[in-house]
Formats: C-alpha cells, structure tokens, sequence
C-alpha cells in the first residue's frame, strides 16, 4: 500500500485538496483493494480545518475517509502533493514556512516522491529541490515563477512533469492529469485508464497549455510601438514586412527591434505571429470559418505554413483546437448543415 499525504495550509484551495484522494480512492475502488492511503496533513500539528465531508468521501472507496493528520504522517510518506493556493495562502506571492520546507526536504532524504499541483509548485520551489530539475505550473504564473527560481528549468508548455522523485502539475485540472500519470507509474496503464473513465477524463489529454496561453501585447500602457501595433491589428490579412514596421514607426529596424524587446518581450516578427494565431484561434471557436479561410483572413497565403505555425505555438492543430473550445451547440449546427446538404445532394443525384 502506497501512504500518501496532501498537505494542507491556509489558503489551499478545494478542489486540489480533494483530486489525489479522488483520483487514488477511485483506483482502491475499482480493484476493492487498499492500493492507496490518503490523509491530509499539516506541516505543524493537526490540520486544524478538517476538508468538506466531499473531500472526505472522495479518498474513501475501498477504504478510511480522509482524515487530518500531523507532520508525522507526511514526514514518513511514500508520496507528499503539495496542492496549490489563493494569493493570500499558498500561491504564486508566497514562499513556504521554514515547517513546510524542514517538512518536505526530510520526505525527499527519506525517498518520498514529491508532487506539487498548480501554483503548489512555488512552494516546492522554495525548497530547492527543484534547482536545476525540470518543473511545470500554471501558465498564469510562469513570468512570476521564473524570476523568482531561475534555477528551475520551467516547462512552460507540458500539463505535467516527471522529472523522477519530483513531480508537477500545470493549472487546477492539470492536477488530474498528473495524478493519473502517478496512478499510472504505480499500477499500470490499464488501471489508469479505467480510473479515467469513472473520472470521466480521457487518459490523456491532447496538447499542453499553450492551447491556453493568451499572448499579451504590451507591458505597459505607454508604449511607444501602440501606434504600430493598432496599425499592425487593422492589416492583420495583409502580409507585413518588419521593413514595412519599421517604416511606419518612423524608426530604424534594428531599433524597432530594440523596442519590441524591451516592450513585448518579442521580437517584431514573433509578436506579428502571435497576433495573427491569437485572431486565428478566436475565429476557429467563434465561427464555422473553413481552416483555409481561417489562414486567409489571417494573412497566410499558404494554408501550409498557417498550420505549421498553429501547432508549433498552440500544440494542437487548428482543427483539434476548433474541436476543444468551439461551442458544442456550434459544432451540432455545423453537423446539422453537414447532413442536411449532404441529404439534398443525394435527392438531386
């Protein structure tokens, strides 16, 4: 049997509270077999908020509720998840007390697997054992995290990481993602994916975060480049050179660059593609808009390079995208029309 504790503190939010006893109580359910013990824990004490009586239910198929435990428990864990928080708690404005830190460098010596789950990951951070390893968190909190631990190679596209005895997850439902790919470590592939479906998850989940990511256009609100970004957003179907930028700035190109990198992080033509693939993805889940249409109207004249520049910022292709984020009662219009020409074609035929 595998022990497991969830640490707990002020500002921990619910929902990642509760996904580790969801995820490993389902697994003892299904097989009716204590596969996993789960317990929340404090790093001082006893937890004195014991969780919802659902997050209690949630770790109890096939055995004991959750229940609060002290530091004892996690300091002799097979796996300690350290769930993510509000800014006011655990979360991206924070780093962990010297009791949460002594608590998880003890559980890592003792060869504990650790695994943190959004911005929980800030607080593993603080630690230093994640300097020089790989690491996720919410895309939200990337620009944060990484001036805060420069050491940490931060992943910024992946929905989990398995860097060996260190583990984590990107933004809130992320944290299922990771927990069955533990569950799926453990016991195998076909657990996991029975476990999957009573979650009513998919075993995996395509693409990583870069499907969520909005590029923003500025770092501030006095920029010297609105002017050319305004004028850049109205010619969005129109092919732009960076000379042509450069020109309508009044400026040279090399310090037109200067500029783009110092006020969007980008250089000009990376933000130029950025904001033709952000309209793009708005267009793929707002209208029923051909994929090549789509490109067009984007300023692709090749419907080849607009896909190819689709998947490598966004991870999925634009048809994949339009499939995740397009209203459902969109697609059955789309369906409904699909069938019903098809059905006019054959009376004509």
């Amino acid at each position: 049997m595998i022990s497991v504790a969830v640490l707990v503190a002020d500002g921990t939010l619910n929902f990642e509270l509760a996904v580790p006893g969801q995820v490993f109580g389902s697994a003892n359910f299904l097989t009716g077999k204590r596969l996993y013990d789960v317990r929340v824990c404090a790093p001082t004490g006893v937890a004195e908020a014991t969780p919802d009586h659902w997050v209690h239910t949630a770790a109890s198929h096939g055995g004991p509720p959750v229940y609060s435990e002290g530091p004892d428990f996690a300091r002799a864990a097979d796996l300690v998840v350290i769930p993510g928080g509000d800014a006011d708690g655990v979360g991206p404005h924070h780093t962990a007390d010297p009791a949460t830190i002594d608590l998880l460098t003890h559980a890592y010596e003792n060869g504990a697997r650790l695994a943190s789950l959004c911005v929980g990951a800030f607080t593993l951070a603080s630690t230093g054992l994640l300097d020089g390893r790989k690491a996720t968190t919410h895309w939200a909190y990337m620009d944060r995290f990484a001036e805060l631990f420069p050491l940490v190679e931060l992943q910024g596209n992946s929905l989990y990481v398995d860097d060996g005895q260190i583990l984590s997850s990107a933004g809130v439902t992320a944290s299922i993602d990771l927990c069955l790919h533990i569950l799926r470590s453990d016991y195998g592939d076909s657990l996991a994916a029975r476990t999957a479906r009573h979650l009513v998850m998919p075993t995996f989940r395509l693409g990583g975060q870069s499907q969520l990511v909005q590029h923003s256009t500025l770092t501030s609100g006095s920029s010297s480049l609105r002017d050319t970004l305004e004028w850049l957003e109205k010619r969005i179907e129109d092919p732009v050179s960076i000379a042509e930028m450069a020109s309508h700035a009044n400026v040279s190109i090399r310090t037109l660059t200067r500029q783009f990198k110092a006020q969007t992080g980008l250089s000009p033509q990376q933000w130029h593609t950025n904001m033709k693939i952000e309209e793009a993805k708005r267009l793929l889940a707002t209208t029923d808009l051909l994929v090549d249409e789509v490109a067009r109207r984007c300023g692709y004249e090749s419907p080849i390079t607009f896909r190819e520049n689709f998947r490598r910022l966004v991870d999925v292709s634009p048809r994949i995208y339009r499939k995740l984020f397009q209203p459902p009662s969109m697609a059955r219009e789309r369906h409904a029309v699909s069938v019903s020409s098809s059905t006019d074609e054959s009376q004509v035929s």
